[in-house]
C-alpha cells in the first residue's frame, strides 16, 4: 500500500489529467478516510481534491472522503464569502501604505483555477516600523481586533531593530472570518533565526496590483514557513510548481537565502517532492541529492514530516535549529546552548497570559536579542486579570514612532498608537502592570 502522502500527493495536483486522475483514485482505496480528511485538511488542499474527484467512480471509503471535505468546503466557502470584499480593501490599502503581500495570496492568481487554491490569512511585510502603524491603524480605525490566539509580538535584534508580527481578526476573536499578519522587517525562523526579505517585484492578489516577493524570496520564504509549520505539504509542492513556470530563478541566490535561515535542509525535501509530483523541472541537482530517499515516503524528515508534530518533538527541532543558527553567527558554544535551551523552553511551556510575577533578568522592551519575545497583551484580555495599585514615578521611552514603553516602578505597560497593551515574555503579567494600564487608558 502507497503512503498517504503519496495517495494524496497524486490527487492534489493543479492539473490532473484524467489516466493520473484514475491512478490516483486506486492508491487511495485501502486508506481510512478520516485520516485522509485530516491530512488534506491540514495541508490545505480540500478544493483541489474535490474538484480533482469530481468525476471518479467513488467506492464507499471514497464517497465518505468527499463527503468530510464537502463539510470543511462548505462551512469555509461561508467564511470567505464574508471575507473577500474586506480583503480586497485590505489589499488596496497595503499598496496605498507601502506594504507587501506575502505567502499565499502572492501565490493563488498562479493557479489554473485560484479558486482552488486555500485562502487563509492575509499576510503583510511591512519594510519599516512606521509603514506597519500606519496600516495598523487603518485596519483597528475599521474595527479590526488584536488576535488572541496569537498575540502581537516584537523583537530587537543584535543591532538593535525592531522586528516581529502584529496580528488582527474581524470582526472578533470568538468567530473570525478575516485574519491579517502584519510581519515587519524579516520574515521569523524558528525561535531567533531570520530570513532576509529583499528582493519584490510587481504582482497581483485577487486581481488587485499588489507587491509581491520575487521568485527567489518567494521559494526561500515558502520554505522558511514550512520549517516553522514542521510540514511537508502539497500545498507548498504546488506552489513551487506553479512558481517555477514562471520562469528559472538564480538558484544560487535562492539556496543562499535559505543557507542564512537555515532551512537549506527543507528546501532539498520540498524540490525532491516536487520532482516526484511534477517531473521535468530544471531543479539544481546537488540540492536534490542532499534529500536522499523521497519525502513520499511519509516518514519523519528533520525539519519538515507529513503528519502531526506533536508539541515536545517540535520543541526539540526548534532547539536544534537554534543551536545551529547560533553558532553559525559566531557565538559560543556556551551562549548558542543557552539559546537552544530557552528555545525549548518557549516552545514547551503555557505562554497564555495570567497574573503572575514574571520572571525578569532586568530587560524590557526595547532590549537587544532575538531570544527574547514580547508578546503584547491587548487591553480585551488585560483587562480581565488581577489588578494591584501602585504610587512609583513614570517615566516614558520611545521605542519607535508611535510605540512607547511606560514604565512606573516594576510596572509596564506599552503604548501602540492608540492602544495600551502590557509586555510578557512568558505569560506572566504582573497585576502591578494592568493596574499600569488601567491608568494610561483614562
Amino acid at each position: 500500500m502507497t503512503s498517504p502522502w503519496h495517495a494524496l500527493s497524486l490527487l492534489s495536483h493543479v492539473d490532473l489529467d484524467p489516466d493520473t486522475a484514475k491512478q490516483a483514485v486506486d492508491h487511495l482505496s485501502g486508506h481510512d478516510p478520516t485520516v485522509l480528511a485530516d491530512i488534506a485538511i491540514r495541508w490545505r488542499v480540500v478544493n483541489l481534491l474535490l474538484a480533482n474527484l469530481e468525476n471518479a467512480e467513488l467506492t464507499a471509503s471514497l464517497a465518505t472522503l468527499v463527503q468530510l471535505l464537502d463539510e470543511d468546503r462548505r462551512q469555509d466557502s461561508l467564511r470567505i464569502a464574508e471575507a473577500l470584499p474586506v480583503t480586497m480593501s485590505v489589499l488596496e490599502q497595503a499598496e496605498a501604505c507601502g506594504c507587501r503581500v506575502i505567502k499565499g495570496l502572492a501565490y493563488r492568481d498562479l493557479y489554473p483555477r485560484p479558486d482552488l487554491r486555500h485562502m487563509g490569512d492575509i499576510d503583510l511585510q511591512a519594510p519599516t516600523w512606521p509603514i506597519a502603524l500606519a496600516m495598523v491603524g487603518w485596519l483597528r480605525d475599521r474595527g479590526w481586533q488584536w488576535d488572541t490566539s496569537e498575540y502581537p509580538w516584537l523583537k530587537w535584534d543584535d543591532a538593535g531593530m525592531l522586528y516581529g508580527q502584529l496580528p488582527l481578526v474581524l470582526p472578533d476573536n470568538a468567530t473570525p472570518v478575516a485574519r491579517v499578519d502584519m510581519h515587519i522587517g524579516p520574515f521569523s525562523v524558528g525561535h531567533a533565526g531570520l530570513l532576509p526579505l529583499i528582493g519584490w517585484r510587481r504582482g497581483e492578489a485577487l486581481g488587485v496590483p499588489v507587491t509581491v516577493p520575487d521568485r527567489e524570496t518567494s521559494i526561500a520564504l515558502l520554505t522558511a514557513h514550512a520549517v516553522g509549520d514542521g510540514l511537508l505539504s502539497m500545498k507548498d509542492v504546488n506552489d513551487l510548481h506553479l512558481l517555477l513556470q514562471t520562469g528559472t530563478p538564480d538558484w544560487t541566490s535562492t539556496v543562499e537565502l535559505c543557507r542564512a535561515a537555515h532551512v537549506s535542509e527543507a528546501l532539498s525535501l520540498l524540490l525532491s517532492a516536487l520532482e516526484d509530483a511534477y517531473p521535468g523541472h530544471d531543479l539544481p541537482q546537488g540540492v536534490l541529492a542532499a534529500a536522499g530517499s523521497s519525502p513520499l515516503a511519509g516518514s519523519a524528515q528533520g525539519h519538515l514530516q507529513v503528519l502531526a508534530e506533536d508539541r515536545a518533538r517540535r520543541a526539540e527541532r526548534i532547539a536544534e535549529l537554534c543551536l545551529r543558527d547560533e553558532l553559525a553567527r559566531g557565538n559560543s558554544p556556551d551562549q548558542a546552548i543557552r539559546e537552544a535551551a530557552v528555545a525549548r523552553r518557549y516552545y514547551s511551556a503555557d505562554l497564555r497570559p495570567r497574573s503572575g510575577t514574571p520572571t525578569s533578568d532586568g530587560a524590557a522592551p526595547g532590549h537587544t536579542g532575538r531570544g527574547r519575545c514580547w508578546r503584547l497583551v491587548p487591553e480585551q484580555r488585560w483587562d480581565r486579570l488581577a489588578s494591584t495599585g501602585g504610587e512609583a514615578a513614570r517615566r516614558h521611552r520611545e521605542l519607535a514612532p508611535g510605540l512607547t514603553l511606560v514604565t512606573a516602578g516594576p510596572a509596564m505597560a506599552i503604548q501602540l498608537g492608540t492602544d495600551i497593551m502590557t509586555p510578557t515574555v512568558w505569560g506572566e503579567v504582573d497585576p502591578r502592570s494592568v493596574w499600569l494600564a488601567r491608568e494610561l487608558r483614562k
